[in-house]
């Protein structure tokens, strides 16, 4: 049984689609990094071929976390960190090595850009803008700091970094 829909409702389920298409932004090409750009990071970050995932959900399962639901309108990725990561820095920015976390790689172009979205999303989210002011307070205590380019905080490691560049890591590191 074919029936065709009224031309009408065709053209009504067009300009639909074509209006919801249009609230969602492209997704950015894959992320290529340079391993000389970010020497130091991956100097001192241990990334252990074959357990990144399971370490992964391992991490987020002990501190009980779920991303609020807001990152799941953001990137996948920014730059070479993971925006689940990111948001959970973000929800335990009063924990120093989090704070620290921003603070050591707040001029990095991904970090900007993260920052940059969570910024327009506070516009509209009391909640993200409270944390927002909360993480600006945590960096500010730490002015005098020295940057360190290659800190993650030890219990999060590769977990900081995108799936798609642990990946592009470990086979850098197999054709070495």
């Amino acid at each position: 049984m074919e029936l065709q829909p009224p031309r009408q409702d065709q053209m009504r389920a067009m300009h639909h689609f074509e209006e919801q298409r249009s609230m969602f932004r492209p997704l950015p090409g894959p992320f290529h990094f340079s391993r000389d750009a970010y020497r130091p990071l991956f100097a001192r970050v241990r990334i252990v071929p074959g357990t990144y995932h399971y370490r992964r959900d391992v991490f987020y399962e002990h501190h009980n976390y779920l991303p609020p639901p807001y990152v799941y309108r953001m990137y996948p990725s920014y730059g070479v960190w993971d925006s689940t990561f990111l948001s959970f820095m973000l929800d335990h920015i009063n924990e120093q090595q989090y704070a620290l976390m921003y603070y050591n790689h707040q001029d990095d172009d991904g970090m900007m850009q993260w920052r940059a979205e969570l910024d327009q999303m506070a516009m509209e989210n009391e909640d993200l803008k409270n944390q927002l002011a909360a993480m600006d307070a945590q960096v500010a205590s730490l002015k005098g700091t020295p940057i360190d380019p290659a800190y993650v905080p030890e219990d999060a490691q590769d977990i900081a970094l995108a799936p798609e560049v642990v990946e592009q890591a470990i086979a850098a590191q197999t054709k070495s």
